[in-house]
């Protein structure tokens, strides 16, 4: 019969909900929304993503649009976080160069 639905849980039939919930990264340490595009500030065309769960708080981020690539992979997104770890969770990787970076 399986267990309740859990977003943090890494089960397969929680991570298949969780994919159509729209989270497209699922662990037992969040997720993360579908990437999308938006403006910054200055008006500069990103890609942006933003934490689920227990990654709420945090945002993954790239200059232009990025559908047309894996932006979920480390390499194509700098990583803005809640503050509270290693880095203060956040990664620059050169991916982001707008307003705040």
């Amino acid at each position: 019969m399986g267990h309740r639905f859990d977003r943090t849980c890494s089960c397969k039939g929680c991570g298949r909900k969780a994919k159509a919930a729209g989270l497209t990264h699922f662990s037992e340490r969040g997720g993360w929304s579908v990437p999308m595009g938006g403006g910054d500030a200055d008006g500069n065309e990103i890609t942006v993503s933003f934490g689920e769960g227990r990654r709420e708080g945090e945002t993954l981020i790239g200059d232009g649009d990025r559908s047309e690539m894996n932006f979920l992979d480390s390499d194509n997104h700098d990583h803005y976080g809640s503050g509270h770890g290693p880095n203060d969770n956040g990664t620059d990787r050169g991916q982001y160069s707008g307003p705040g970076h």
